[in-house]
C-alpha cells in the first residue's frame, strides 16, 4: 500500500507493485484482497478519488491540476468519477467546501 500511496498519480500497473515487493501479482492480488477487503485497483481508484475530494479544498489549484496529479485521464474524467459516487461536479464539491 506504501507504494501504490506513493504513486497516486502515476500509472501504476499491479505487475509495477508486484516485482516491487518481490511477490507475484496472483500472490500480492490475493494478500492485497485479504487485508484490505478490496482488490489492488479499486483501493488505488478509491484512493485517487478521496485523494482529489481532499485537493478540491485547496482553491489555488486549478480542477485539471488536481485531475493530474490523482492520476486521473483529465478533468472530466475526475467529474465522470465525481458524479457517479457523489452525484456533483468538481467545482460544486469545491464551493460546498467553501460554504
Amino acid at each position: 500500500m506504501e507504494y501504490l500511496e506513493a504513486h497516486l498519480g502515476d500509472d501504476v500497473a499491479l505487475r509495477d507493485v508486484a516485482a516491487a515487493v518481490q511477490l507475484s501479482t496472483t500472490h500480492l492480488a490475493n494478500l492485497f484482497r485479504d487485508g484490505t477487503g478490496e482488490p489492488p485497483h479499486r483501493w488505488l481508484m478509491r484512493r485517487r478519488f478521496e485523494q482529489a475530494c481532499e485537493l478540491l479544498a485547496k482553491p489555488d489549484l486549478s480542477i485539471t491540476d488536481i485531475a493530474h496529479q490523482g492520476g486521473f485521464a483529465s478533468s472530466q474524467h475526475l467529474a465522470t468519477v465525481m458524479r457517479r459516487h457523489l452525484a456533483t461536479t468538481p467545482t460544486d464539491y469545491r464551493r460546498a467546501l467553501v460554504t
